[in-house]
């Protein structure tokens, strides 16, 4: 019962009732996708069916999926010979599984065999659709399922951890995701935080030290201080830390607002980053965590200099925002 009725979801979906995407792109989407338009019509492809999905493209974009990445599955289609309305759904059957936490080279290797198995089979138009939707159906539990398994784990944690501590002893809350504490690395031990964010805010913040942790603050801040009036860095890791499970953390970052951080808050701060082009990640999975008056959220950013795994915590308690940036290519990023 419960297949059928995901099954029938997925199906309407593909069919044009698709949710949760943004009501307007970014500057830097449309223009990708224009280039990637005029790229095809210039090559003599049939541009109508890049018009017709426009909305999917689009979306892959927002997710932080580069333009060749979506260029060369674009090319795949177009081979396979789809009508417009397969071709469009092939994007978003693509979209929907990255927006639940598949890596994207995988959402399109699946989709993309799945339509050669349902045209070796004759099958096309609804029929098509119809196949796509029961094997997006069957991934996207497998997905929950890892989610669900991840949620669990987190539940276990020692009784009195809050998530997103970063304390003495060095735990991250990624760390206490896993249900693994590890050492982190060494810190620049922060300022004496008044309760007041007016008061801490008379005190200037640090700058970042390394080429990469500027690059990060630039597409962090700018977000930060859009939503919150201002934010300035208390904290910043001097070095990158390998795990006993073999993740990286590269470093982290800790901010403090111009604002008494309320749970509330971290929700709003994960839509700013989703508005704003950061796609989402399985380590967390799409939507934010709520624990013990943290809210965190892993996003996946790639900007001119790299790829960024991002988890980050917003924590009422000690009023502050960290920043954490794990190695890319971790299993942890492929929820494998």
């Amino acid at each position: 019962m419960f297949i059928s009725a995901a099954i029938m979801f997925c199906f309407v979906f593909l069919t044009g009732m698709s949710g949760m995407v943004p009501a307007s792109y970014s500057p830097e989407v449309n223009a990708s996708y224009d280039q990637l338009k005029t790229e095809l019509q210039q090559k003599g492809f049939d541009i109508q069916k890049m018009t017709d999905a426009a909305k999917p493209v689009k979306d892959l974009l927002a997710q932080g999926v580069k333009k060749e990445e979506v260029k060369r599955f674009v090319l795949d289609l177009y081979d396979k010979n789809l009508d417009k309305e397969s071709f469009k759904d092939s994007l978003a059957s693509v979209s929907e599984l990255v927006r639940d936490g598949e890596a994207y080279r995988k959402a399109r290797n699946l989709v993309s065999s799945t339509i050669d198995k349902a045209q070796k089979q004759g099958l096309k138009g609804k029929e098509m659709a119809k196949k796509v939707s029961e094997t997006i159906a069957e991934r996207k539990s497998q997905l929950e399922g890892l989610k669900s398994e991840g949620m669990a784990r987190a539940k276990r944690t020692k009784e009195g951890i809050a998530l997103g501590q970063q304390d003495a002893q060095g735990k991250s809350f990624w760390d206490f995701f896993k249900g693994k504490p590890q050492p982190q690395p060494q810190t620049v031990a922060p300022k004496p935080q008044p309760a007041s964010p007016s008061q801490t805010f008379a005190v200037s913040g640090q700058q970042p030290i390394s080429d990469v942790a500027k690059d990060l603050d630039n597409a962090i801040r700018p977000i930060l201080k859009n939503l919150f009036s201002d934010a300035r860095i208390i904290s910043e890791s001097k070095s990158a830390q390998t795990k006993a499970d073999g993740e990286v953390l590269e470093n982290f970052i800790i901010y403090k607002v111009k604002k008494n951080l309320i749970v509330q808050d971290g929700y709003a701060l994960h839509s700013a980053f989703r508005s704003a082009g950061f796609a989402s990640s399985p380590r967390l999975g799409s939507k934010p965590s709520e624990w013990r008056g943290n809210v965190a959220m892993s996003l996946m950013r790639t900007t001119s200099l790299r790829p960024y795994s991002l988890v980050i915590n917003v924590d009422t308690n000690k009023q502050q925002i960290t920043v954490e940036s794990y190695k890319t290519g971790s299993k942890y990023d492929r929820l494998m």
